[in-house]
Order: C-alpha cells, then structure tokens, then sequence
C-alpha cells in the first residue's frame, strides 16, 4: 500500500529544492543537443531548444528528502527525469529518441508554464490526483514524442 501523500505545498519546496540543484549540475555537466536533436526539440514545441542540456546516468537520482515518497512520483521507475532545460537519461536510453522527445516535451510544458515551480506544482497535482500514467502532462509528452522518428 503506498503512504498517503502531504499536501504539496509541504512537498513541494524540498522537491523545488533538489530540482534545482540537479538542474544546476546538469546545465554545467551536460551537453548540449545535436542538430537532429535541436529539429526534434523544434517538433514538440520547444521555444529555447538551444538552452537544453542532457546528462548520461547509470541510474536515476531521486530526492534523497522525498524518499518515502519516491513511488508515489515515479521518480525510481523513470529512466529520464526533465529538469526545465536540463534532461537526465539513462544510459539504457541514452540513444532512445523518443524518450528524449518525450523528455523535451516537459520542457516545452515548462516553457509554456512558466518556470520549474508551476511546471513541478501542475504535474504533482496531476499525478498525485490521476496517477503518473494518466497524467494529462505526462500523456501529451508521450503525444508529442510520437511526432519525432523513432530512429535517426
């Protein structure tokens, strides 16, 4: 049975608080995207596809603070986390076009959004109240990877 969840104005400012020290990390150890990357960043509307980043992982960080909490936000089964401008992949999917077009699309949400904080705020509240799979975010990112090829 998974523990119940606090509410996310108490959940919020430790997980706003490692989203932005990962961002941090990714944005000055990452690299930037490659022409057919920076195209299909373009495909699912990314404004700034010049400002991504992306770092290889051999496993996924997670919020050591939230660990109680790591289930419930998907965070553990996740092989790719969007950090704004910053992208963590697994190196399994490293070469996964559409899990990074997937990816490039919650940054387009966060463009859109404005900011890390409300992009983090509306996608907790989604998947806490609909579930991870039926989040309506993470449903357009799986939507719009599907407009990239799933190969180069």
């Amino acid at each position: 049975m998974k523990p119940t969840l606090p509410p996310i104005d108490e959940l919020l400012p430790a997980l706003l608080e490692w989203c932005l020290e990962m961002e941090r990390h990714v944005q000055s150890a990452g690299v930037p995207l490659h022409p057919i990357q920076l195209a299909d960043a373009k495909v699912v509307g990314v404004k700034h596809p010049e400002r991504i980043r992306l770092l290889m992982v051999d496993r996924m960080p997670h919020p050591e603070a939230l660990q109680d909490w790591v289930d419930w936000i998907y965070f553990d089964g996740a092989p790719a986390i969007c950090l704004g401008y910053s992208v963590l992949l697994e190196r399994s999917h490293w070469n996964n076009r559409r899990t990074r077009a997937h990816e490039m699309a919650h940054t387009m949400q966060f463009e859109k959004l404005g900011g890390i904080e409300p992009f983090l705020r509306t996608w907790l509240t989604e998947v806490t109240t609909e579930g991870y799979f039926n989040s309506p975010m993470e449903q357009e990112a799986n939507q719009m990877a599907l407009r990239v090829p799933a190969r180069y």
